[in-house]
């Protein structure tokens, strides 16, 4: 969804304009120092940006001589009547769009700010997006299976504590793992994969990886994944870890440690 406002004419006080088209510089009435001074300092940040851009010149001289002029009322109020003709000369107008992502809607506000007078040909613009309300954290590249439980759970529009009685936890749990304060226990990677609908475990390579994989998608501890391959936990510690490789009858063990597991994997997810 979208809305698209343009400037045209004047603004009246308490007016949309006076909150959204510049956000927490001409929002509030009558003068103050604080207020006039981020009205100063905002525009000349944009003044600045659009110099670094296109070099300066005449598409911003309008805006530079009223800022000039406000500048000399530092010390008096600023009327309404300054604070719509700024708006006028920097804003050219606001688009206000509704946003999916994995499952979730967020406005988004885009201000396109401009350098020269409304008749003026090829005005520069400089589109600066804001975000409305509460920014909801999607993780649209996930980093950590914290990420993929979250971006999971928003897609399907369910609660932590709805997650967390899947998998078998608290809600809690589900919390940290969201904010990535902590990492699942292995022993939940079953549920967590059964709730995914894939392993977020990335690729391993070697032998020593893919045992550690394994038994991380099985939820087994390094003593349940020795006993089910037939050696000791410190032998299994070894091939894990790269520092020995096994060989002949232990060799085919391991393989076909990976090969069942991967097979159980396959039918729980």
């Amino acid at each position: 969804m979208r809305h698209e406002f343009r400037l045209a004419g004047g603004l009246r006080e308490g007016s949309y304009w006076r909150s959204a088209a510049l956000p927490g510089v001409v929002a509030g009435g009558g003068g103050g120092g604080a207020g006039k001074g981020a009205i100063v300092h905002y525009a000349g940040q944009r003044q600045a940006q659009a110099r670094q851009d296109c070099g300066g010149g005449a598409t911003i001289s309008s805006a530079q001589a009223l800022l000039e002029r406000l500048g000399k009322r530092l010390d008096e109020p600023v009327s309404w009547e300054h604070k719509r003709r700024l708006i006028e000369v920097l804003v050219a107008g606001v688009r206000v769009d509704t946003v999916e992502d994995c499952g979730v809607k967020q406005n988004k506000i885009t201000v396109t700010y401009r350098f020269s007078q409304p008749d003026q040909p090829q005005p520069l613009v400089l589109p600066q997006s804001y975000s409305a309300g509460t920014v909801v954290r999607i993780p649209t590249e996930p980093q950590t299976v914290g990420d993929h439980i979250r971006r999971r759970r928003l897609a399907l529009k369910l609660l932590q504590w709805e997650v967390a009685g899947q998998i078998g936890v608290d809600k809690t749990s589900v919390f940290n793992w969201e904010a990535n304060t902590s990492s699942p226990e292995i022993r939940y990677m079953p549920a967590i994969i059964r709730f995914l609908g894939y392993n977020p475990l990335p690729p391993a390579n070697g032998l020593g990886g893919r045992l550690v994989r394994q038994r991380t998608t099985l939820g087994l501890s390094q003593k349940e994944a020795a006993r089910r391959i037939g050696v000791d936990p410190g032998t299994l510690g070894k091939w894990e870890r790269g520092e020995r490789e096994p060989t002949g009858k232990l060799a085919a063990r391991a393989e076909r440690f990976l090969a069942a597991g991967s097979a159980a994997a396959a039918r729980t997810a």
